[in-house]
Order: C-alpha cells, then structure tokens, then sequence
C-alpha cells in the first residue's frame, strides 16, 4: 500500500498506526462526506440515511473487517459522526437554561441509539433499504429531542429554584435554644 501511495512504510506507519487505522480515517471521511450537511431538525435523517447508504455500499470493507480489530476502530468513528451530528442538530433548538453536561448527555443518549440501530443493521447484513429504516426512525423519534431539551430545561429550572430557596435565610434562632 505504501509503494502505491508513493511514500514508504515508514512515512505510511508514521500517519497511521496500522491497516485498521487506515480504514477507520478512510471511513470516518466517507461518513462526514455523507452526513454532509444534514445536521438540522429539519434533515437529519437525510444524514443518516446517506450514511447508511455509504455503510452499505462499503459492505465489502466493512465485511472484512467485521470479526477484526477494525470492527472498533469503525464502530468508534460512527459513534464520533453520530454524536456530532446529534450535537448539531441540538444546538438548533432553543436550549436556554440547560447546562452543557445535560446537552452532552443528551446527545450521547441519541449517539448510542442510533449506533446501536445501525451496528445492528450491519451485523444483520444490511438487508433492509436505508431509506425504510431511516422513515421508521423518525417516526420513533418525531419530538422526542424537543421533549427531552423541554423537560432538562424545567429539571434545571426546578434546581436552580430548589437553591435560591437554600440559601434564603430562615427566621432566627428562638431565645434560649441551642
């Protein structure tokens, strides 16, 4: 590989690590490519199906891979693209209020269903057509993000309220109580 590319393995080695390595830089730029710019409520499932669609048409790599080590280094640059792109699609909505771990947890919550979703539909064979489980998908998912950022929002209002009320001060001590 490294006489094909014209560097020497030394070169090759000192960019990446091993073979698995290469696959995984190579599909992390094939996922981002196909997600493209479909990080909004209004299309992500454009992302995720184009996504699926790139997995699918690499089943090839992804089949020699899939009893290897690589299966991890793929497995970790899908969960890197779907946090991301769950993360931007959440910063589209209005989250005032909610702190960043919660908007983290959130988007970890959805990177984890999703990678999960599609892992399983690879090891499955990827026989059904993205585009029917992508529409499945968005059915299940219609609302619930705006839910979840609604419902940290009051939680965080709630504890912010429950220590203001802390720190008022009560009345004080009775005469000749200790």
């Amino acid at each position: 590989m490294a006489r094909k590319a014209g560097v020497s393995r030394v070169t090759f080695y000192h960019y990446y690590h091993d073979l698995y390595d290469l696959a995984g830089a190579v599909c992390a730029g094939e996922m981002k490519r196909a997600v493209g710019e479909n990080r909004t409520p209004e299309n992500w499932e454009t992302g995720i199906s184009r996504l699926m669609d790139t997995l699918r048409q690499n089943r090839w790599l992804l089949g020699k891979l899939r009893f290897s080590d690589g299966w991890g280094q793929i497995e970790r640059v899908l969960r890197q693209t779907a946090f991301q792109q769950v993360m931007d699609v959440i910063t589209r909505y209005p989250a005032a209020g909610i702190a960043e771990e919660d908007l983290t947890f959130i988007a970890h919550f959805y990177e984890h269903a999703l990678v999960g979703f599609i892992m399983d539909w690879a090891s499955a064979g990827m026989k059904e057509e993205p585009e029917w489980m992508v529409r499945r998908l968005k059915t299940l998912l219609t609302g619930q993000l705006e839910t979840a950022l609604r419902q940290f929002g009051a939680a965080e209002k709630e504890e912010n309220r429950d220590v203001k009320l802390d720190r008022i001060p009560g009345p004080p001590p009775a005469a000749g109580t200790d």
